[in-house]
Order: structure tokens, then sequence, then C-alpha cells
């Protein structure tokens, strides 16, 4: 059952987080383009962030997907120093190489990368839009460092540290409970 938070101190609730996960397979990124991903700290903080402030375009058909990034000016520096883990080394992106671009807008930035595979790959596993990202049960299971490196993404994107306590909203109801749950 879906609570209101404000309703929980009104009644016998109890919350039970797992804490063991049986191993799930990671399922690879790999596309028709040959284009790929390799698995790390840093990937995973940047998918973090994207399901904090992320956006997916598809184009059905002629590829060219792109996954974009949103940052308020104030995090433009860190956040585009955080993208630089795999930079293109030729013209032209090659294997696992993402190639950002930045493009400033009237309050934020947006960074943006062309990776057919890569964009396929974040809409089928951690769906699109703000009410419809999650996280697949397969990340539960991933090692710690990568776990940390989502959670630490997805916090500096839609969380709040203060020297108490660390908070992180969304609208996406299933995204909270998988937060939720990656915390646990």
């Amino acid at each position: 059952t879906w609570i209101v938070a404000g309703d929980l101190t009104r009644q016998p609730t109890r919350w039970a987080s797992p804490v063991n996960v049986a191993a799930i397979p990671i399922p690879p990124v790999s596309g028709a383009n040959r284009r790929s991903a390799t698995f790390s700290r840093e990937f995973w903080w940047m998918i973090g962030r994207w399901l904090a402030d992320g956006v997916v375009r598809l184009r059905q058909g002629n590829g060219h997907n792109e996954i974009g990034i949103c940052c308020g000016k104030h995090k433009v520096e860190e956040l585009e120093a955080r993208l630089n883990f795999a930079p293109r080394t030729s013209k032209n992106a090659s294997g696992d190489e993402m190639h950002w671009r930045k493009r400033e807008m009237r309050t934020a930035y947006l960074f943006e990368c062309g990776h057919d595979s890569l964009a396929a790959w974040i809409v089928e596993h951690f769906g699109k839009g703000a009410h419809g990202k999650t996280i697949p049960a397969w990340v539960l299971s991933m090692p710690r460092e990568w776990r940390e490196g989502l959670l630490e993404g997805y916090v500096s994107g839609d969380g709040h540290r203060d020297d108490r306590a660390t908070s992180v909203t969304s609208v996406s109801k299933s995204l909270a409970i998988g937060v939720r749950l990656l915390v646990g």
C-alpha cells in the first residue's frame, strides 16, 4: 500500500528492506552500430544523474538517439568534469567513448550525447519521463561501488545534504521505491 508520508505517524506502519539480493546479470549496452559502454563507478554516477535530471531522445528508424542531462548554472563545471570519464579520442566516437555537447539555455545548461545503444538501453531498463523512471532489480545486486556511484549521481541532482541527513525527491513512485531499496 502506498501511504502519504504525513499519514505514517498515525498508524502502526512497518517498513522493511531486503538486506541481500541474489546476483542478477546486468544487461550489456550494445547495439547494431557496435557502440557499447564499459561499466565503472563513473558510468553509474552518470546514470544516477540522468535519473535525476535526464532526458532521452529516440528517433525511430534513423538512429541518432541522444541522452541529455540538465543542470543549473552553478553546477555546470562539476557536471562537465564528471561526464568526461569516457572522452572521445578521435573525430568520431567509437566503442564506449562519449562526446558531450554543452548547450547554454536561459536558466540552465544541457549536456547532450549521441549514443544510439546507450539511449535505447537506458529507456529499456530505466524508463523515461519524470513519472516513468525506475531502478531495475538487477541494480540492487551490482557491486557496492557501482551502486554507490549511481546513488551519488542521483543525489547530486535530486537530493539535498546537510549536517544531519540526505534527502531526495521524485515524482516517480517506482524510482522513489528503487532509491529506497538501493539505500537499504
